[in-house]
């Protein structure tokens, strides 16, 4: 199932390995790649295991979604941008898997400010981390100025903006990063939708994007916020719902 909202905002339902292939053989080409795949989560809430290589879902807690790095990068442009955030104990594993397609620059770190409490006495987890690399080849864009630190700090999502996806982004964290690795114009992938927060983000920072989701559920919650972003006055000023 493919739909279009407006101009430019693909979304599209189903396994991103297979989606992937199909966009290879349309052509298409993304300027960046970035995604939250489904990593380390209870099995009980639902999210779809088959991008797993271990293509087992007792094996959820053990494993990473790595598969879906080659057939991505293919897509992306010669030096274009990819950020995928990870397990944070499985970094270097994730690590190593992303140098083999393409070429590690820096991890990044979404630090929250609420996190969610701890029921023990012990640190509540309030930081979630990415793999940020680049397709081979010279740098295509890079919108953070000189340098921008490694780093975003905000809030988990909360209120209105929430859905009933279990791992939503924030959305100025999605925007940040749409506008430090998208160029005005350029085209985003994000192989697992979820709610489709990059989608969003991508809207309101004036790029365009392609993005895939397995889940029925989960992709008409994105469906149907892409499509209230769109219709939104408030949208087209750049403003929250």
């Amino acid at each position: 199932m493919s739909e279009v909202i407006g101009e430019g905002y693909r979304l599209i339902r189903g396994d991103c390995l297979e989606v992937l292939e199909a966009l290879k053989v349309e052509g298409v080409e993304v300027d960046a790649v970035i995604t939250d795949p489904p990593y380390g989560i209870d099995v009980s809430q639902r999210m779809s295991f088959s991008y797993f290589e271990a293509g087992d879902s007792s094996s959820w807690d053990g494993s990473l979604p790595t598969a879906y790095l080659f057939p991505a990068f293919d897509l992306l442009v010669e030096g274009g941008n990819f950020l995928a955030f990870t397990d944070t104990r499985q970094v270097s594993d994730f690590w190593r898997a992303v140098d083999q397609v393409g070429k590690c620059q820096r991890l990044f770190y979404a630090c929250k400010t609420n996190p969610m409490p701890q029921p023990h006495p012990r640190y509540s987890s309030a930081v979630e981390v990415a793999v940020y690399a680049r397709k081979e080849g010279k740098a295509a864009y890079w919108g953070g100025g000189g340098a921008s630190p490694n780093y975003w700090i905000g809030p988990i999502t909360m209120g209105k903006e929430r859905t009933a996806h279990p791992t939503q982004k924030n959305l100025d964290l999605m925007r940040k990063l749409i506008r430090d690795l998208v160029p005005e114009g350029g085209m985003v992938l994000d192989p697992f939708g979820g709610s489709g927060t990059t989608a969003a983000a991508a809207m309101l920072e004036g790029r365009q994007s392609i993005s895939i989701e397995r889940d029925p559920e989960y992709f008409e919650i994105m469906r149907k916020r892409l499509q209230g972003w769109y219709d939104s006055d408030k949208m087209r000023q750049g403003e929250l719902l």
